[in-house]
């Protein structure tokens, strides 16, 4: 092998060297730019929220707006009342965009009455997809929520029917109070700061008239007494006269 052969070899060598080493620098460079660069992250997940309301709220933890976003039941999810979440507006067109930080919470079914019915699935399944701003598209992505884990840790069965039972009962008070019609048609008294100045007024209206009669009597006491006596006085004339 002479002198030109190897420097040939050796300048090949080179070349791929230098290419294989352009190549790993672009795509570091691209990662860079990709790990460097705002984007959508959307998530969904259950909430217990207050008084026991189960709310699926899909939130948007990234740093970019996500758009179109995209929501599918991976199971057939039934509330109490047989609502099925599937026709939730949420999962049958979408949701328009979410900003970075924003959520969305929807109510979808009260705690107690729901881990109570043993027929309603407990294991969720929801697939995620949107986009970007520039269109780039992310996912589907699986989410997976077991309810069962939340069963025991929120109350037990005998708690949940008790109360659901209280409830009900107030629930039926308030109808009773409505339909009787004794605080209006609407079944709800609105004291404003009128009527009770309207009020204080009246009270102290009558406690005046109450110290004026109570004057008046005072006067005309003595009065009368006098009356009395004057009559007792001429009766006892009279009769020494005869």
């Amino acid at each position: 092998m002479d002198g030109t052969t190897l420097l040939g070899i050796v300048n090949v060598v080179a070349s791929l060297v230098l290419v294989g080493l352009t190549a790993w620098y672009a795509r570091s460079t691209k990662e860079l730019v990709q790990a460097s660069k705002p984007v959508p992250s959307v998530i969904i997940e259950m909430e217990f929220q207050k008084h026991g309301l189960m709310c699926i709220v899909i939130k948007n933890i990234g740093n970019a707006v996500a758009k179109g976003i995209r929501l599918n039941s991976a199971t057939d999810i039934h509330s109490t009342n047989g609502k099925r979440l599937a026709d939730l507006s949420a999962f049958k067109t979408g949701i328009p965009y979410l900003a970075p930080g924003a959520e969305l919470s929807l109510y979808f079914d009260h705690a107690p009455a729901y881990f109570q019915d043993n027929k309603l699935e407990k294991s969720w399944a929801f697939d995620v997809s949107y986009s970007d701003m520039s269109s780039t598209s992310y996912g589907p992505y699986r989410f997976d929520i077991d309810l069962s884990i939340y069963e025991n840790s929120l109350m037990d069965s005998d708690n949940l029917a008790s109360l659901v039972n209280e409830f009900e009962k107030m629930n039926s008070s308030f109808r009773r109070i409505i339909s009787d019609g004794t605080f209006g048609s609407t079944g709800i008294r609105i004291v404003t700061s009128t009527d009770i100045r309207r009020s204080l007024e009246r009270v102290s209206q009558a406690k005046e008239e109450q110290l004026v009669e109570g004057a008046v009597d005072s006067v005309d006491a003595p009065v009368a007494t006098m009356e009395h006596g004057d009559i007792s006085s001429m009766e006892e004339e009279n009769e020494l006269q005869d």
